[in-house]
């Protein structure tokens, strides 16, 4: 049986090589000893002994087919409650409940499936950490954590606790006993294979519980800039970020910050701290969702550097507001946000064209290789972060969020709002969110858009 999550830290490296961004992260999806709670039953009815099975196939596919996340889902919680209704004394139909019904934001019916399953077979564990995981989301953090503990002491073997608990102490910020459980979770004899991601976000993690210890900051309302660098560039560091912040807020507002909280922004003065860090050697800089912490390597090159400082806050803001946007989405948008330039008479952002984006779009329009729109929005992880097609699809996500915010006057604008309101709402998948939204008028979209690279963005 393999994990029904993924490991919620994969790092969004940025690997910046010239010009261009590259987002490397990836799930991690192991397979471990199961344990007898998830034996189907000798004794149950051939018909029931399927649609468990069935479960347990779609329960996989949820996330080894992000894509189609919502159909797999919907297959699940169908054969569940089929299962549970034709065999009621069944913890383990109660169990793929209590799945589905988190899937479907319905903490209280899964709730109550965990009672049952518990009540039917009281040494369900993994419901007990089922329950556990709500109560996070409750915020009953201490009640949560008691269970981890019990679990982890009970049952050693099951690895779901472990990434449980780890995720916990990211989100209460407790560096030192998340880097305890991150250890505990690098040498479980049971994986077999490991995530990369985790082992280099090992010295990182070190690197906050030591402190960073960097002898120059500037704050300002939103931002807190570290550096060994210069108080001048600190300063310079931040009147970009907060400035660009404002850019940001105007189109997406931001009430998902507590209060007095700021997003932190770190900038070694060479490549030798930036690794001493746990800095990606191949790259010059990184944004950390989990940290929500932004790292770069001093460069020397402004206007590059601030385009692409201006695209990684803006991953680092949107990430505050806790919604998983499609890739076309979240990339279109950073990179239009990387084209803003400053104005410093005005101290405000100016848009432009992202320059970096324009030449790779005009050519793929006018040689029949860029992608259908339909396409583009649908993307998955994999699909749009395919390294023969990465740039193609860098340049096709910006060049479509340009479009439609500045396109025959903001015409096209309202897409743009509905999706991300529609996305907020976390209950549909990718072809959903394209039906609801583009699918109408998607030949015509298609048409305006081309007609608009073609025009040279006019």
């Amino acid at each position: 049986m393999k994990f029904r999550r993924t490991v919620p830290l994969s790092i969004g490296v940025l690997v910046i090589l010239g010009a261009l961004v590259f987002a490397q992260s990836g799930p991690v999806v192991e397979k471990m000893p199961k344990s007898k709670n998830f034996d189907i039953p000798e004794d149950l009815d051939d018909s029931v002994k399927k649609l468990l099975k069935e479960c347990e196939t779609e329960m996989e596919q949820r996330l080894e087919d992000i894509k189609n996340f919502k159909e797999h889902q919907d297959k699940m919680m169908k054969a569940a409650k089929k299962a549970a209704q034709k065999a009621p004394k069944c913890a383990l139909a109660q169990f793929y409940l209590c799945i589905g019904y988190q899937g479907e934001d319905k903490d209280k019916l899964a709730l109550k499936a965990i009672d049952k399953g518990l009540k039917l077979k009281p040494d369900f564990y993994e419901l007990e950490v089922e329950r556990a995981d709500i109560l996070v989301r409750e915020e009953k953090e201490d009640k949560a954590l008691k269970i981890y503990d019990k679990v982890i002491e009970e049952h050693p073997d099951y690895y779901y606790t472990y990434e449980a608990k780890f995720s916990f102490m990211l989100k209460q910020k407790k560096w030192k006993e998340a880097l305890e459980m991150l250890n505990k979770i690098l040498s479980h004899p049971h994986l077999e294979r490991l995530d990369k991601n985790l082992k280099e976000f090992k010295p990182i993690l070190e690197s906050e519980v030591k402190g960073l210890n960097l002898p120059i900051k500037a704050e300002g309302p939103h931002y807190i800039v570290d550096t060994d660098v210069s108080q001048e560039y600190a300063d310079f560091i931040l009147k970009h970020a907060e400035t660009i912040w404002k850019a940001y807020n105007k189109v997406f507002k931001s009430n998902k910050m507590k209060k007095g909280e700021k997003f932190p922004i770190t900038i070694f003065a060479n490549r030798q701290s930036y690794l001493n860090y746990g800095g990606p050697p191949q790259s010059a800089g990184f944004f950390h969702p989990t940290l929500q912490r932004v790292v770069f390597i001093k460069s020397s090159r402004e206007g590059t550097f601030t385009n692409t400082l201006y695209h990684e806050l803006f991953h680092q803001f949107l990430s505050a507001q806790k919604v998983a946007l499609p890739y076309w989405f979240n990339e279109g948008h950073a990179d239009f946000f990387g084209g803003f330039k400053l104005n410093e008479a005005k101290n405000q952002m100016v848009c432009y064209t992202n320059s970096v984006r324009t030449n790779t779009i005009r050519q793929a329009v006018q040689s029949g290789r860029a992608a259908p729109l339909s396409q583009l929005i649908t993307m998955t992880r994999d699909e749009y972060y395919n390294p023969q097609t990465m740039g193609r699809n860098y340049a096709q996500g910006w060049s479509f969020v340009y479009f439609l915010w500045r396109a025959e006057n903001g015409k096209y604008t309202g897409y743009v709002k509905k999706y991300f309101s529609l996305m907020k709402k976390k209950k549909y998948s990718l072809k959903e969110m394209y039906q609801k939204v583009f699918a109408r008028n998607i030949g015509t979209i298609e048409q305006a858009w081309q007609a608009f690279v073609r025009r040279g963005f006019k």
